[in-house]
């Protein structure tokens, strides 16, 4: 069976599913990384029998009836599966009801869990069958474990790690702040909230970079390294550090290797502090910067790190740091907080993931393929004339030719396209002496598309 992986975004969530093609190929699977920007094309191209998508939400609905029509069995992993509220639109309770209320469920074949806290609420509320979840925790969070370790390596050692999260009000995608709203309330997020949310993001971002300023002035030893969200515009950091020779902007390579050698992690609610946690390094919380909206609409980070209350207890900490890991470790946070929402994070995740998809690949029927032809499985997505246009220059010339003439007008767009070196580097090796066959994927006249298959030969 042809199963399509879909990558959203290649830094953070590319390692871990290359770390789940291995195990998918191992087993027979032809795998196909589809970019997300272009999956619409890529998947018909590919003629997947079993699609694994990064999330089921409103705004990909047409793209996910498209393929229920073309007997694509679809199975779902959220790429952000385990930052969640407790009350709004994304806690486990409200967004199991949204899949019912809005009929999605009707077109899963499987659901597969970061952890138990969203699975139990998806029993319960989701109208998904029981034997369609799984629990198999993410596997982006196998790679913090020695058997998948991969050539890449942190660019900085001995560094305090400042990661951002202001992707909504320092957009690097979209053109303004309205675009950014419109692309949250796309997703279910109720207008007024989006605007709660994004007057309390602009009005912290500016307190945040201040206040790393002055610790980096008191602190001028010390390498700080700032590390932008993937969605944001890195022009901001640049300009309001260019005076630090100990400040580093720089948002290349993998969330994980730029956390693996750092002493600690600094943030304000952001997801990252997970990641830092499993990997064995300190995340600290700016907490006299919060507030009450945003711990309520991300409360997970604050609740697993150690909280830093005024400026002087940041510095102090930043001087032992492994001492507050392991403070935090006393305090049990993974049993509390982690092992709820992200399972065991035991580097076996990809294994159940891969359990999972064989399990849901044998009681799938796989029909004939739709009589109705691929251009008019294109034109049902509902998109706008010019979206439409490309689709079709994607589908006749090969999405890979179009795309590289996309990102020279747009370099934006690089960031979310995948690169073939990079995929032959990091893929773990096979246990055995096979190798694996990758590369790009073709359409049906043998032009390149952008998805990449890997084959255990």
């Amino acid at each position: 069976m042809k199963v399509g992986l879909v990558v959203d975004n290649p830094k953070r969530d590319l390692k871990g599913l290359l770390i789940l093609a291995k195990v998918l190929a191992e087993r027979g699977f032809h795998v196909y990384l589809v970019p997300m920007y272009n999956q619409v094309v890529d998947v018909l191209c590919s003629e997947v029998d079993i699609l694994v998508v990064n999330y089921l939400r409103d705004n990909n609905l047409g793209f996910i009836e498209m393929c229920h029509d073309r007997g694509i069995s679809i199975v779902v992993m959220d790429t952000e599966g385990g930052i969640l509220s407790e009350d709004g639109y994304d806690s486990p309770d409200n967004w199991a009801k949204y899949i019912h209320e809005s009929g999605m469920y009707n077109y899963v074949s499987g659901y597969l869990f970061w952890g138990s806290k969203i699975y139990d609420s998806f029993v319960k509320y989701s109208g998904i069958s029981k034997d369609k979840l799984y629990i198999t925790g993410c596997p982006r969070y196998d790679q913090c474990h020695a058997e998948w370790e991969t050539p890449g390596s942190s660019r900085y050692s001995n560094h305090i790690l400042v990661n951002m999260n202001f992707s909504a009000v320092n957009p690097r995608f979209n053109r303004n702040l309205n675009d950014e709203k419109k692309a949250f309330e796309s997703v279910g997020w109720d207008e007024d909230y989006v605007d709660s949310i994004c007057s309390e993001l602009s009005g912290t971002l500016p307190k945040l970079t201040s206040e790393i300023k002055s610790i980096a002035r008191q602190l001028p030893d010390n390498v700080f390294v700032v590390r932008p969200h993937p969605f944001e515009d890195e022009g901001y950091y640049h300009d309001a550090f260019s005076e630090f020779s100990n400040v580093i902007v720089d948002a290349e390579g993998d969330v994980f290797d730029a956390i693996s050698s750092a002493q600690a992690v600094l943030h304000l609610n952001c997801g990252t502090a997970v990641d830092s946690l499993v990997a064995g390094v300190p995340p600290i919380s700016l907490e006299y910067l919060n507030s009450s909206l945003m711990l309520s609409h991300a409360p997970l980070p604050s609740k697993v790190s150690m909280h830093a209350n005024s400026q002087e207890e940041l510095i102090e900490m930043l001087r032992q740091p492994q001492l507050i890991y392991q403070q935090l470790v006393d305090r049990g946070v993974f049993d509390e907080y982690i092992k709820g929402y992200f399972h065991e994070c035991d580097g076996n995740a990809a294994y159940r993931v891969a359990d999972g998809i064989l399990e849901i690949s044998k009681r799938a029927v796989i029909p004939g393929r739709q009589k109705k032809s691929k251009i008019h499985s294109i034109l049902k997505v509902s998109a706008g004339f010019k979206q439409i246009l490309i689709r079709l220059l994607y589908f006749t010339l090969g999405s890979l030719s179009v795309e590289k003439v996309r990102a020279t007008l747009q370099p934006g767009r690089r960031e979310k396209n995948l690169r073939l070196e990079r995929v032959v580097n990091d893929i773990p090796m096979p246990e055995n002496n096979e190798s694996f066959k990758i590369g790009f994927s073709v359409n049906s006249v043998g032009f390149s598309n952008t998805t990449i298959r890997i084959v255990q030969e």
